[in-house]
């Protein structure tokens, strides 16, 4: 502060200098008689939100702007950055849409993500049921999903399955990467089925009627011990899996979309080779 700032006289160095009762750090005039400006650490009150010096960028997630605005941040009611869902005020307090799941304070799903993975596999392609879990979890690392290591792929073979190695929990319920929910919780998954069918991509791509390996029956567990392309290991056009249909567009087709929900082809619709090339569920766990 020079020394004679706070005097009421423009003296050599100073910007301002109204005298040291309206001084303030969150004013006009500061303490040591700059004009308050964007930039200089100082948040001038009724004209600036935010003012982080040298720190104040355009590209930031949850920063300030260089126009000492807030950036894309968490609870502003927009989807942006690595967020999963932002519905502002309704954050946290347990409102949702109709069709959707809670959003949390930290702008994530109160539910568990399920995709249908962006890429393709021949059976052998996939390695196991670990391999398969493996997949679901870069896809999701790629998709910069903030919980990748704790997904799994809905697959079975005659050591694992979905039933056996998901976690379950009541009342938690399953949602698409595009807030739409498509199951109220695993008991509600296993004896309705993900009813707006699991479309979505980790990427956010909408895919109808595509072929996913699964070998599973609609209760999470094997459908059939000897039928899973030798343990996700063979791609040999002999072998062969029980597959399930990603959904079906109910709008433009509400017939064949009855029949997909009412016989649970979402994961039993009928056999295929294991060299065919075909997606995979991915569930959060």
């Amino acid at each position: 502060m020079l020394p004679s700032c706070g005097d009421g006289q423009l003296d050599p160095g100073e910007e301002c200098d109204p005298g040291l009762s309206q001084l303030s750090q969150t004013g006009a005039c500061t303490l040591s008689c700059a004009t308050a400006k964007c930039g200089d650490n100082l948040v001038w009150a009724g004209e600036e939100s935010c003012d982080n010096g040298p720190g104040n960028n355009d590209d930031f997630y949850g920063g300030c702007t260089t126009k000492c605005e807030f950036g894309p941040m968490c609870n502003d009611g927009k989807l942006q950055g690595p967020e999963e869902c932002d519905m502002g005020t309704d954050n946290g307090s347990g409102e949702f849409p109709t069709s959707g799941v809670p959003c949390d304070n930290g702008c994530r799903f109160q539910a568990r993500i399920c995709f249908l993975s962006s890429t393709a596999y021949k059976g052998g392609e996939i390695g196991g049921v670990e391999g398969a879990h493996i997949k679901c979890q870069n896809l999701a690392k790629q998709a910069k999903y903030d919980n990748a290591a704790k997904f799994m792929a809905w697959i079975s073979d005659a050591q694992h399955s979905p039933f056996q190695d998901f976690i379950k929990t009541a009342g938690l319920p399953y949602v698409r990467p595009d807030g739409v929910r498509v199951a109220d919780d695993w008991d509600d998954l296993v004896l309705n089925g993900p009813i707006e069918g699991i479309i979505v991509t980790e990427a956010g791509e909408v895919i109808f009627d595509k072929r996913v390996w699964t070998g599973t029956a609609p209760s999470g567990k094997i459908l059939d011990p000897a039928a899973h392309c030798q343990s996700w290991t063979s791609s040999a056009p002999s072998e062969k899996s029980r597959v399930g249909n990603s959904g079906v567009d109910k709008v433009n087709f509400p017939g064949k979309w009855a029949q997909w929900v009412a016989e649970r082809h979402w994961t039993s619709i009928f056999s295929w080779q294991c060299d065919g090339t075909l997606h995979l569920y991915c569930v959060e766990q």
